[in-house]
């Protein structure tokens, strides 16, 4: 690919060449859901101690919840000095100040909201009622940001504490999965490209989980993505070139690897300039719809969250069967700023070069109609221009 655009001056190449660096990735598409689930086993003494990690968690979580409650919870025997702090070991505290002030105010009431029951102290445990898996630039945060303000849901402090995917087993596993304070609680954990292990653990346990996917046109994903997460030198040329080098390493990956291990290879991401491999929506939902049924999922589009808050979460709130909404709560929840919005100074770049996005376009092609047959909705080809930004 930079060969094809090293710089400006190719701009004139026709179509039919930008076309021919894909040629393996559109092979690829048709095959990807049908291959066997794999991967590379770089320190197989790792991965033994993840499994061992994810199977004495699971352990602790019972098999039945109480009943009046939304949440999957359930009461467990407080043990030890009930007057020492339960966050001190919780190494999220250790490295977010906002959280470790909210551990603060939870430890100074956790002895308060002990119950005593058949002559022991217990504390109240809940798992999330749901998770939003949007991908980052996605509009996770608005959706987040928006749920809070609905009176059945209490979320938990951070927004994405990232627990079940980098910060999972062995790393942090001293960190608790959800403390629920009320029996309210509805708790929202955003994250994305989980692995199947992963994915299995949260329907062990989560029986009644639902989840709210996020999707963005990728072009402007990819764009966002770019400006809010580059440090400095920004500009539609670097981002230009950093999609080409990108699509060449990606499709050097495809012609030794299946698709499915060149997309959640952790070494080809992190070497990538771009992370063109989060917006293959379709890759990840599948593996979810392998393990969750179809409609224990609510897929939405930015574009549509955007142009009409009130039908979104109205069709968000539904699906995730909250009560209703006074007429002033409802305006409260529209009117609201949108949240995580672009930097003026990263605005003022203006968009990508038209070139860029052709390329973009003729990449995720592809995958996007694959997400459209999956979903049976064709919205999610896009193949018009959206104008949200």
């Amino acid at each position: 690919l930079s060969e094809l655009f090293p710089t400006a001056s190719n701009q004139t190449k026709t179509s039919d060449a930008i076309q021919e660096p894909f040629r393996t990735v559109r092979r690829s598409v048709p095959l990807f859901s049908r291959v066997v689930k794999h991967a590379v086993i770089r320190n197989p003494l790792s991965l033994s101690l993840s499994l061992s990690v994810c199977l004495q968690m699971f352990s602790v979580v019972p098999r039945r919840f109480l009943p009046d409650v939304k949440n999957p919870c359930w009461f467990e025997e407080v043990c030890g000095d009930v007057s020492a702090d339960p966050y001190r070991s919780n190494l999220f505290g250790r490295s977010f100040r906002q959280i470790q002030l909210i551990f603060e105010q939870l430890s100074g009431s956790f002895r308060r909201r002990l119950t005593r029951r058949d002559g022991k102290l217990q504390r109240l445990r809940c798992l999330p009622y749901f998770y939003i898996i949007g991908q980052p630039k996605c509009g996770t945060t608005d959706l987040y940001e928006r749920l809070r303000l609905h009176p059945d849901v209490r979320l938990t402090p951070p927004k994405e504490p990232h627990w079940w995917t980098r910060k999972r087993f062995g790393r942090f596993v001293c960190v608790s999965v959800s403390v629920c304070l009320s029996e309210k609680l509805l708790s929202s954990h955003s994250h994305y490209q989980l692995n199947t292990q992963t994915r299995t653990g949260l329907k062990t346990d989560t029986p009644i989980m639902h989840s709210s996917c996020v999707c963005v046109m990728f072009l402007l994903r990819l764009y966002s993505d770019y400006l809010y997460f580059g440090t400095s030198n920004k500009s539609a040329l670097d981002f230009h070139q950093k999609v080409c080098e990108s699509l060449r390493m990606f499709e050097g990956c495809l012609r030794g690897a299946g698709l499915r291990a060149c997309v959640y290879n952790s070494t080809l991401n992190n070497a990538m300039s771009v992370r063109l491999q989060v917006g293959l929506y379709v890759v990840f939902l599948l593996d979810w719809m392998s393990v969750f049924s179809r409609d224990q999922l609510l897929v939405l589009r930015l574009e549509d969250h955007a142009s009409n808050l009130e039908l979104s979460m109205s069709r968000t709130f539904r699906f995730l069967r909250l009560g209703a909404l006074s007429d002033q709560r409802q305006r409260q929840i529209s009117k609201r700023p949108t949240s995580n919005t672009r930097h003026p100074s990263d605005r003022d770049l203006g968009p990508m070069r038209p070139i860029t996005r052709e390329l973009l376009a003729l990449f995720y092609a592809p995958f996007n109609q694959r997400l459209a047959e999956v979903l049976q909705d064709e919205s999610f080809t896009w193949d018009g221009r959206s104008e949200h930004t």
